[in-house]
């Protein structure tokens, strides 16, 4: 009978009716029994009766009973949407409300959201967003936040202007009319095209008077939409000037996981800006970034940790974050079985790990092991953070015995393959300042790591070439790897290096030759090789190093007989006899004593050197206090007082006091060397 009631044609029976089934619908469990009796039709259709209290008893029934899904889907069928929509624009607050609430309660599905904006419901919902009465307000807003979460709806809710007006109901005295416009914002933010306007419509200072609430719920609307504007440049600017650090910060320690997720993940995009690091230090963001780490939710601790990264990029800020108790959860993270997670704080030690301060204390940390770990890691970015703060960590020699110990070195010469050429640079750079340390030096060989590192002579990297050149250089040293580095094929590499452009990698291939050149038998093999019209143009080097190293490389290879005349051929004699006058003694040894050995049999190229204007020079350095040095000038100008053109020059050159000078020399050799040369020059 009461539902019979429904389709009288008197008002006041309508209205009643409808009104007992409002009051009874208001009890869930008895839904069912009046959707049963059919009392869905005849609601949908007073809806359109034109009566102000009908129409509001009606849509206050058909609110409660929108609640299911299955009543959605029925008004739905019933067409209740276009007499709700119509219901919007009526001049009476109570019916808007009414109608309001209803559409809010089937804007929930999807397939209703559709309908509503198609039926002509979205500039009657803006429109009441404008409304003095905060309950219609309230539910507007609640249908424009369920419409909004649609791609193509929140367009159309900004063209038709909803935005300006959402961002003022932020500022309601009404805290549900706050929270439903706070839901709406944070649905239009999602668009990359809305970023920007919501901060020029006014909308990041209520958002962040939102986060200063006691209130849970508008923290987490307010972090949400504050995390998707601040991927914005210009946003991020401000919600720093509007005082958004400190807040952020504070929300840190909130007992919500999603706000603490949203606060550390505004400020992981703030951080990008090296002001805004220093910004968040200064609010004392670092103790409960590091708390964060701790967290048992995997994405609230990479939101801390990226924002850590971020902060230890900076030189002000890695000292901070070891005293603040950091280190020792970033090494709990390098063990951590998510990917993410370990890149993350494998990034962040390779920033830390490059101030001096710290590489002492993450060995102590016990960071060593998990971190020579991850070298296996199938992530390659990974890896080439890990070799990166082994690079950095192998700077100090005190933890090279460490690193050792710790099993990197396997994996170190691994990684000098990887297909990444910034994972084998640091490789590179990590095994160049281990190999300086002696009992390092033999593991390496002992591992196979000559060929490797002589294969990165091929680099197409210049800086990776160099490391491995220093590489070898630094193993070179001991005489039992000299013949081993020729045996790997590295002399021809050597050897090209010295036509590089980069004059550092002349320099180390030049000293690498200088000392394989010591060991017999590699004469033969650098000479067969081109090693000497290599060699000579570094004897006009303006670099000390390199005319120490190549003249002394060129002297090793003179004492071959059938050397000497490759060697003037090259054209050594002229920056050899402007050698003899370096201010640097090793430099005087390896010139003269190449020279001695390049004019010893040889009257061809004894009247070359003459030619070249060797005599000066030499004479001069007879009163040299080097024995070596001495020594050296004095048999050179015997071997060239054998020609009968030098001897009257020696005579010119003021050469005889000299030389008279030395017969009484404490050197049985520059007295033996003196007094032949006199004998030379004395003769017919």
């Amino acid at each position: 009978p009461l539902i019979a009631l429904l389709g009288s044609s008197d008002r006041d029976l309508q209205e009643h009716s409808s009104a007992v089934i409002r009051n009874l619908s208001v009890n869930p469990e008895n839904d069912p029994m009046i959707v049963q009796e059919g009392a869905l039709p005849p609601l949908v259709k007073l809806l359109s009766s034109g009566d102000k209290r009908v129409e509001e008893q009606a849509a206050g029934a058909l609110r409660n009973l929108s609640v299911t899904a299955a009543n959605k889907s029925r008004l739905v069928q019933l067409d209740a949407v276009p007499a709700l929509v119509t219901l919007l624009s009526s001049p009476h607050d109570e019916v808007q409300g009414q109608a309001s609430m209803v559409l809010q309660n089937l804007s929930k599905a999807p397939d209703c959201r559709a309908i509503v904006v198609q039926q002509g419901g979205l500039p009657p919902l803006i429109a009441l967003l404008w409304s003095f009465n905060e309950v219609v307000q309230e539910h507007a807003a609640g249908v424009v936040a369920n419409l909004s979460v649609n791609a193509e709806n929140a367009r159309l809710i900004v063209e038709e202007g909803g935005m300006p007006l959402l961002i003022g109901l932020l500022r309601s005295p009404n805290e549900s009319v706050q929270e439903q416009a706070a839901i709406a914002i944070r649905n239009l933010s999602v668009e990359q095209e809305n970023e920007v306007k919501i901060m020029e419509e006014g909308g990041i200072p209520p958002l962040l008077a939102l986060l200063r609430f006691n209130n849970e719920a508008f923290q987490r609307q307010g972090t949400v939409t504050l995390r998707n504007l601040s991927v914005h440049e210009e946003n991020k600017i401000k919600i720093v000037q509007e005082g958004g650090i400190p807040l952020l910060v504070g929300l840190l320690r909130s007992p919500d996981r999603l706000i603490q997720q949203h606060s550390a993940g505004i400020l992981r995009n703030l951080s990008v800006h090296a002001e805004n690091c220093t910004k968040i230090i200064q609010a004392s963001g670092l103790l409960p970034l590091v708390a964060l780490l701790r967290s048992p939710d995997t994405v609230i601790q990479e939101e801390a940790l990226v924002t850590l990264r971020n902060l230890s990029a900076q030189p002000d800020g890695r000292l901070e974050v070891v005293r603040e108790g950091g280190l020792s959860a970033l090494v709990g993270l390098l063990r951590s079985p998510q990917q993410n997670l370990q890149e993350q704080a494998a990034a962040t030690v390779r920033n830390l790990s490059s101030d001096d301060a710290v590489k002492a204390k993450f060995v102590q940390e016990g960071g060593l092991v998990p971190l020579v770990q991850l070298m296996e890691a199938p992530n390659v970015i990974t890896q080439e953070h890990v070799v990166a703060t082994l690079a950095n960590l192998s700077m100090d020699q005190r933890n090279d015995e460490p690193i050792v110990q710790a099993g990197s070195l396997s994996s170190l010469l691994g990684l000098l393959r990887s297909p990444i050429d910034a994972t084998v640079e640091h490789a590179a750079i990590s095994l160049r300042n281990l190999s300086t340390n002696a009992d390092v030096k033999e593991k390496l060989v002992a591992k196979g790591g000559l060929a490797p590192l002589a294969e990165l002579l091929r680099s197409p990297n210049v800086a990776t070439r160099e490391h491995g050149a220093v590489c070898l250089r630094n193993l070179s040293v001991l005489p039992e790897n000299q013949g081993r580095i020729v045996d790997e094929g590295a002399l021809p590499m050597l050897i090209d290096l010295l036509y590089a452009d980069s004059d550092q990698l002349k320099l180390e291939a030049a000293v690498t030759l200088q000392n394989l050149s010591m060991r017999q038998g590699n004469e033969v093999l650098m000479v067969r090789d081109g090693a000497i019209p290599a060699l000579v143009p570094l004897l006009s080097s303006e670099e000390r190093e390199a005319q120490e190293a190549s003249s002394a490389t060129l002297s090793n290879l003179s004492a071959q007989l059938d050397h000497d005349a490759r060697i003037v051929k090259a054209g050594s004699l002229p920056p050899l006899v402007k050698l003899l006058l370096s201010p640097h003694v090793p430099i005087q040894e390896n010139a003269s004593g190449l020279l001695r050995n390049l004019t010893a049999y040889n009257a061809d190229v004894k009247l070359r050197a003459f030619e070249a204007g060797a005599i000066p020079p030499l004479v001069s350095l007879l009163r040299t206090r080097e024995r070596l040095v001495l020594q050296n000038s004095m048999a050179t100008l015997r071997n060239l007082s054998f020609h009968p053109e030098i001897k009257a020059k020696l005579v010119e050159d003021g050469a005889m006091p000299s030389m008279v000078a030395l017969l009484n020399s404490a050197d049985s050799e520059v007295q033996e060397h003196a007094a032949a040369t006199l004998r030379n020059c004395m003769a017919d």
